[in-house]
């Protein structure tokens, strides 16, 4: 989702993720070729990149993320908390006491087949990274969003209607 790359200032730093597997669980881990290796975070959010599929809200979820945002796992820490070192396994609750005022959403199981967006911050820094799995098991990862939205020559997003035949 990275809702927060706006509010970057000039000393913030930027890093590449990579998904991966360990022990069979998708896991994100830091780029090694990335200019920056931090190391902890203190926020985690994994979303369908193209917002399908939608994930199925749980209680104790923040509806509005999962709905609108195509959300399957959201985790923000209090910012003063940086306890939860890479590689970070999928699913696993951050360390740390939670984030006043912004929501949590438990993970949901992945898709094959979907790419997804996977963002992090922590400590001044914010990763990104897109990924999908792929149908026998492993993961394939992207540098940059590999399904980026259609723009107008304005810049705004243009929603393709389906086909819907000649009659």
């Amino acid at each position: 989702m990275l809702l927060f790359l706006p509010l970057l200032g000039s000393c913030s730093y930027v890093y590449e993720l990579l998904a991966i597997t360990i022990n069979g669980q998708v896991a994100f881990a830091v780029d090694p070729a990335s200019g920056f290796q931090p190391d902890c975070v203190h926020s985690i959010d994994v979303s369908a990149d193209d917002g399908e599929p939608k994930a199925k809200s749980e209680p104790g979820d923040d509806k509005g993320l999962v709905e609108n945002g195509s959300v399957y796992w959201w985790d923000f820490r209090d910012v003063r908390s940086c306890k939860n070192e890479f590689p970070i396994i999928y699913g696993d609750a951050l360390i740390g006491p939670r984030a006043d005022g912004t929501g949590y959403v438990k993970a949901k199981p992945l898709k094959q087949g979907v790419v997804y967006q996977v963002g992090t911050s922590g400590d001044g820094a914010y990763g990104s990274g897109w990924f999908k799995i792929l149908p026998n098991g492993e993961i394939e990862n992207y540098p940059n969003d590999p399904t980026p939205a259609d723009r107008d020559e304005d810049g705004y997003l243009i929603k393709s209607e389906p086909d819907k035949g000649a009659n």
